[in-house]
């Protein structure tokens, strides 16, 4: 009888991957006992760990933030995998999805792939029987149900610290800059564009930033209240001038819009505008939400404030139609010859790259109505390579080979002197045979394992996409 691979007691030696998984930077050490703990399981289960995905610094929530995830995904479904197994941690690092069944999805992927996943640190052994699954289902709603009461005391932390005049979030705005003190109200010092607090329990205000932005902000609200500029006008005699926005980049019809609706310039801070929880789309919170606190020296007058907000939603409230948009673009490619972002930005009779991007299905779809094409005609990897004969295509796979120490087939798919492996295996009847042909030891029958069938979808999605039409 044939020797079971699966089965430990064989004696053989079975190759697995090993997942790592951290939600943030700062957590080093447990990307090393994550590590520690599955080299110890596979010491004594006589497995050999040939491979390692590892996502540092990466939320659990959702797959598109881990890029070594998403790879391991793919590489189990290549025509011949490494590996035979997959060593997680815990159930937790395989991930922290709001909907369990996403985890358990890509678990039964990797199944139906046949590659086990076995999570090491925990106290069930992962077989099919309806206590294990009872025990991992309710883990996983454990590990979403986590992250939605965390992110719920954070959210209500944040704004009880925003209550008290203490300022959150990224850097803010064009004029202002972030003060940090201690415990004690010391000031420790302004910090810079994307430095954070050295200790949790330090504190950051907000402040006046340089007296040459300050008084930028006032020449803005004197251009547009006073002289009646519109934005691109206001922008322009900015860049006219020589003065640099945020971050050292021009002016242009956004930058001057958020100067003139932020209400720091009258002394006020606002927070809880918007929310974004959990990887959600950013959601406008009712004003009865908001925060809003006295927290800087005012340097614009409350009136003429309020003028540039009437002003603005005026504005926003007379827009043009979609047709004016069109034509003005139109004559700025006729004047340009070519059509780009910034180009429009900087234009003095077009709106914003972004109220085209948002009003006409896109910014280069706008472009395409009036005639302009930004994106070339690119042939397919299998038009490109039809011409190149059998012979430079495994010379490729051995460079390839040599290169890395192993071939693949994410490796194949990554080269851009290769075609992806599924037109390889057209090319020469199967993967297996062009491995052979290009001098590479191809495993046993029994650890081979064939390219997806009619019937069996070659990606996890495209089985999630034939269980929908059936």
């Amino acid at each position: 009888m044939e020797e079971d691979m699966d089965c430990p007691s064989s004696g053989l030696t079975r190759k697995a991957a090993q997942y790592l998984r951290t939600s943030t930077n700062s957590q080093q050490n447990s990307m090393a006992a994550q590590a520690a703990i599955i080299a110890e399981f596979a010491a004594a289960n006589n497995i050999d760990i040939v491979r390692t995905y590892a996502d540092e610094g990466k939320s659990g929530l959702t797959l598109q933030e881990r890029p070594a995830f998403s790879e391991l995904l793919q590489d189990v479904w290549a025509p011949i995998p490494a590996f035979s197994i997959v060593l997680v941690s815990d159930v937790t690092r395989w991930g922290r999805f709001l909907d369990a069944d996403q985890g358990a999805a890509y678990e039964f992927f990797c199944r139906e792939a046949g590659v086990h996943v076995e999570y090491v640190n925990e106290a069930f052994e992962n077989d099919q029987t309806f206590t294990t699954a009872a025990v991992k289902h309710v883990k996983r709603v454990m590990a979403g149900e986590y992250c939605r009461e965390l992110s719920r005391k954070v959210s209500r932390a944040h704004v009880q610290q925003a209550k008290l005049g203490y300022f959150q979030g990224a850097p803010p705005r064009y004029g202002y800059r972030r003060l940090l003190i201690d415990t004690d109200f010391q000031v420790r010092g302004v910090m810079q564009a994307g430095e954070v607090k050295a200790h949790p329990s330090d504190k950051v205000l907000i402040t006046l930033g340089p007296e040459e932005e300050v008084k930028t902000i006032q020449l803005i609200f004197k251009l547009f209240v006073d002289r009646e500029m519109n934005l691109r006008e206001i922008a322009a005699v900015l860049n006219r001038k020589n003065i640099l926005s945020t971050n050292g980049h021009r002016w242009n019809f956004s930058i001057v819009k958020s100067v003139l609706k932020n209400e720091l310039v009258i002394g006020n801070y606002v927070y809880n505008k918007t929310t974004k929880k959990l990887k959600s789309p950013h959601m406008l919170n009712p004003e009865s939400e908001w925060v809003r606190v006295s927290a800087v020296t005012p340097i614009v007058r409350r009136s003429v404030f309020i003028k540039a907000s009437e002003k603005l939603k005026f504005l926003r409230h007379h827009t043009v139609s979609d047709g004016e948009l069109i034509a003005t673009l139109r004559k700025l490619l006729k004047a340009k010859k070519t059509l780009s972002w910034s180009l429009v930005d900087a234009c003095p009779y077009t709106q914003s790259a972004s109220t085209y991007h948002a009003r006409l299905g896109g910014f280069w779809a706008a472009c395409e109505l009036v005639g302009f094409s930004p994106i070339p005609v690119i042939k397919s990897k299998r038009a490109v390579f039809k011409s190149v004969t059998n012979e430079k295509l495994l010379r490729r796979m051995r460079k390839l080979f040599a290169t890395h120490g192993k071939i693949t087939a994410s490796l194949i798919n990554n080269e851009p002197t290769l075609p992806g492996y599924k037109h390889i295996a057209a090319r020469f009847g199967s993967l297996a045979t062009a491995y052979a042909l290009a001098g590479f030891e191809v495993p046993a029958a029994s650890h081979v394992r064939l390219a997806p069938s009619p019937t069996r979808p070659a990606t996890p999605w495209s089985y999630a996409e034939q269980l929908r039409q059936a």
